[in-house]
């Protein structure tokens, strides 16, 4: 039986498509309507993605085992550029995404986004 389902998400891009043009499924994820519509088109900082490492990536892993050719080819093309393996690539493909986050923030000067977690 399901519990909990959630009636007011939305499919976020993490790395917004206004900015990086991207829609892999490791970009897209789950987000309360009201967090989404809060973030808009900034970025999440570095500290807010490390605060939801741990549901971002079982997100991941859902996908990998859902989507398992498209989403290993995604993650190796659009975020670490390389090969990580079937086995353990759940954490250099967060470092990546943290790495593409504080980029864009520090180095193309787009806004920073954090959302309180309760």
């Amino acid at each position: 039986m399901v519990k909990n389902i959630k009636t007011d998400l939305n499919i976020d891009h993490v790395l917004p498509f206004a900015v990086w043009k991207n829609n892999d499924l490791w970009n897209l994820l789950p987000a309360k309507a009201q967090v989404n519509s809060h973030k808009r088109d900034k970025i999440p900082t570095r500290h807010f993605l490390q605060k939801r490492k741990d549901a971002i990536i079982s997100y991941w892993e859902l996908m990998a085992n859902a989507f398992a050719d498209s989403f290993e080819r995604e993650v190796i093309i659009s975020l670490t550029g390389s090969s990580t393996g079937k086995e353990n690539w759940q954490l250099p493909a967060f470092a990546a995404l943290q790495e593409k986050s504080d980029y864009l923030i520090h180095t193309r000067g787009f806004e920073p986004w954090e959302y309180p977690i309760s």
